[in-house]
């Protein structure tokens, strides 16, 4: 971790829990303005981190920078992007990427710097991160650290075309709980120009009926037991599923990785976490239980990371509605002592995960 890192997060830590304390009162008749007011100010601190950061903070930055100049300065007009684009669709050839591109050199005739261009791509993601925590969660400080420390804000920074699509599936939940079919389909159509992976997302509107039961934990099992000992099985699966799509090439044994199963087990731990204290979580709120079932559905994915990396990704879909769900599992708690004694708890394992993975080496854009 860089010299900047080690002094910008706990700095950030420190000003979400001061805020915490100068702008949420308990028990007052604007409580529900002043936690808007948290979720604002929260949410600009940690845009502004990722808008000033520099090209070479995230894996892929770097690329996705000099891509944008290149297309911002390049001599090919939007004209050229948008026949791309719809040649691509109209030959049943589509890549992702096409769509980028085209609306990468539509920002661009309003400002080239690559500097201001990721400045957006963040501001896309944390308004989405801001209506989603200041609609659903009962504890914005919960949610907002989640965030910053539980792998989701580390991703945003360094896939940044899924951070888009990431931001509209967040935006989308509105009309699965609604039953707008329609409109949420639109939505994963659109999020899927961005990235192919997000159209896994689709089955989040059958399984809003689903009820929260133990049988979860079978689910749970089965997908571990299959990545274990029928990982070929898996392979074939998603080879027949994915074959029309460019994670086809991630499944070519060449180009195959797998990733440690740390993550599932840290998600693995939330879930039973929640799980203990499902009762009054959704006798609080019935639309909890929808919250309960992304978690499920986000460790059967983060299972497959295990044999093929790319599961990762797809899993964050899901994983992002933990920031909700453990929010408000932690409000749930009727017991005042013991809910303040587990609200801390989380919040400094929260700090923990996020140290002991490394933290993250970040660096100003103009350093």
């Amino acid at each position: 971790m860089s010299f900047i890192s080690t002094i910008l997060f706990p700095t950030v830590f420190i000003i979400m829990f001061v805020a915490e304390n100068l702008l949420i009162y308990e028990n007052t008749d604007t409580l529900r303005e002043r936690k808007n007011n948290y979720n604002i100010f929260i949410g600009i601190i940690l845009f502004l981190t990722a808008a000033l950061r520099h090209r070479n903070t995230g894996a892929d930055t770097a690329s996705y920078y000099g891509m944008y100049r290149a297309i911002a300065n390049g001599s090919r007009n939007l004209v050229f992007f948008w026949n791309d684009f719809v040649k691509s669709i109209t030959s049943n050839d589509y890549e992702d990427m096409i769509f980028w591109n085209l609306n990468s050199k539509l920002f661009s005739y309003i400002n080239k710097s690559p500097q201001i261009w990721l400045a957006f791509i963040a501001l896309i993601f944390f308004f989405a991160a801001y209506k989603i925590i200041k609609k659903y969660s009962d504890d914005p400080v919960i949610s907002w650290a989640y965030l910053l420390c539980v792998f989701v804000y580390t991703f945003v920074l360094k896939g940044l075309r899924q951070s888009v699509a990431m931001s509209i599936v967040i935006l989308s939940v509105d009309y699965i709980y609604e039953r707008k079919l329609i409109r949420f389909l639109l939505l994963m159509a659109l999020a899927t120009l961005f990235h192919q992976s997000a159209f896994v997302f689709i089955i989040a509107y059958p399984l809003y009926k689903f009820k929260l039961s133990k049988i979860y934990f079978a689910i749970i099992g089965i997908s571990i037991f299959m990545v274990r000992i029928m990982p070929s099985t898996i392979v074939n699966l998603w080879k027949y599923f994915a074959s029309e799509s460019r994670f086809s090439n991630y499944l070519e044994e060449k180009n195959m990785q797998s990733m440690s199963m740390t993550g599932w087990l840290v998600f693995f731990a939330i879930f039973v976490f929640c799980y203990l204290f499902k009762k009054d979580t959704i006798k609080n709120n019935p639309k909890n239980e929808f919250l309960y079932t992304m978690s499920m559905v986000a460790l059967v994915m983060q299972s497959g990371a295990g044999i093929i990396a790319e599961m990762f990704r797809i899993s964050n879909y899901f994983n992002l509605f933990n920031m909700i769900l453990v929010a408000n599992v932690s409000s749930s708690i009727s017991n005042e002592k013991n809910r303040l004694v587990i609200r801390n708890a989380l919040i400094i394992a929260f700090i923990f995960a996020f140290y002991i993975s490394g933290g993250f080496p970040y660096r100003f854009f103009w350093e």
